[in-house]
Formats: structure tokens, sequence, C-alpha cells
């Protein structure tokens, strides 16, 4: 079907003797996390091997959740599961979207479970406490970039005012008419929703 294997996505154990852009981890208490610092702030020589020492004193790390425990997940389930459409069975589908501004999924491989990468809880740790934690995987590329690059999509994006192109879909007759407008009434694209209904 033109899937990758969940095996494509995880380098068990990491290939990095430090922590790294895109690590899995478990903390003490077993909660899971996500590495999002830039791996070339994380990059150190090991103390046998060079004096090159991290860049970043602290982790920027996302909160991640086993599936099941996702609190979408939990209230499709508490509504009984419907297979039909429903209004907790569709918010819990909005996870799996590429585009989702604030969830990922990471598909089950060995010891890791199906896990839901939150970006909206967020938190930075000291480096030298998180080099005590447990590192269970790194996303490979393109994964590990994929993840990063959707976490800075998310925090960078600037919302704008919505525009009124009806007039322009009236135009070229795309509005359900069949009839194309005359290109004289075609408003400046910029104009606002707001604009168009004042004018």
């Amino acid at each position: 079907m033109g899937h990758a294997s969940t095996a494509r996505m995880y380098l068990m154990p990491p290939v990095t003797k430090h922590v790294t852009a895109a690590d899995i981890l478990r903390d003490p208490q077993d909660g899971w996390w996500v590495v999002l610092t830039p791996a070339c702030d994380l990059y150190e020589d090991l103390p046998s091997g060079g004096s090159r020492a991290a860049k970043a004193e602290y982790v920027r790390l996302t909160k991640t959740v086993p599936l099941s425990e996702a609190p979408l997940i939990a209230r499709w389930i508490e509504a009984g599961s419907p297979v039909k459409a429903s209004r907790e069975r569709n918010a819990a589908l909005e996870m799996f979207r590429d585009n989702n501004s604030r969830y990922r999924i990471l598909p089950k491989y060995l010891d890791i479970p199906d896990l839901l990468v939150d970006f909206e809880i967020v938190q930075s740790v000291p480096l030298a406490e998180v080099r005590s934690w447990t590192r269970v995987a790194t996303l490979d590329s393109p994964f590990a970039e994929a993840m990063l690059t959707s976490h800075g999509h998310t925090v960078a994006r600037i919302g704008t005012p919505d525009v009124d192109f009806e007039n322009i879909k009236q135009s070229l007759g795309l509005n359900g008419t069949g009839k194309a407008a005359d290109q004289n009434s075609v408003p400046n694209p910029r104009t606002t929703t707001k604009d168009a209904k004042q004018s």
C-alpha cells in the first residue's frame, strides 16, 4: 500500500552517545518525552574523545503519552466507541491528520507503545538531568526532521484575517452557478470578509 514499516521510523537503540534531537526518552517516573532541541546544540564529545561541550544548558521536551491514555481517545471510549460519525470519533481522528498543528502519532515498535506527541505541553529540563533519563530510541531521518519542523510551524505560525474570495469564485464561475461574472466586479483580493460586507 506504499506505507513505510514502523521500524523505518526509529533508530533503536540510539546511535549517538549523547542526547540528541528527536530522541524518545523515559523519565524516572516512566513518562515519555521527545527532544525538540536542535542536534547542533546538544552535540558533545565523550570525556575520552574530545573537548566539545553541548551549547544547550536546557533541553526542550514535548510531552508524549501512550495513545490509549490520550484524553480524546478516552472520551471516544466513554461514548461507547461509536464506529459511525460522532463528535468524539471525529475529534479522535483529527489527531491522525498530517497537518494537525498540535498532535503527532508515533506508532508502536518493540518497547515503544503507540504514542501521542502533544506540542502544547512543552518544557525545558536541565541537560544534566536529562542525561540520566532512559534513551529508548531516536527518530530516523526524515521523521526526525519532520517532527522538529512540525513543532516549528506550530509555534511560529501567524494568524491572518479571513479574506473574502467569493466574488473571485463567482467571476470564474466556481460558485456553483456555472456563470462567470464580469471581471470588472472582482474586488481587491486583500479585502477582508468584514470589508466586503460593509461595501
